[in-house]
């Protein structure tokens, strides 16, 4: 096998490697948000962590005991 070959091999492994470890990613990134979005919504009653783009929609008054309370949550998860 000359160099080239061996050489094209290793792109094509390093590219399926790539793809497997996106499609991976992409679904723990998924499960994360959902995981968040669950917890936000039992706490917090919000029901999505979208941006909203105005303040009404993006900015709340939490109780730091309940943002305690989350981060217990989240950290026992």
């Amino acid at each position: 096998m000359t160099c080239i070959k061996k050489h094209k091999l290793h792109i094509i492994k390093v590219e399926r490697a790539r793809k497997t470890i996106t499609k991976r990613d992409t679904k723990m990134r998924q499960v994360v948000n959902e995981t968040l979005q669950q917890i936000s919504k039992y706490h917090h009653n919000i029901e999505t962590l979208e941006a909203g783009y105005s303040d009404r929609l993006d900015f709340r008054e939490v109780a730091v005991w309940l943002i305690e309370e989350v981060l217990r949550v989240v950290f026992y998860a």
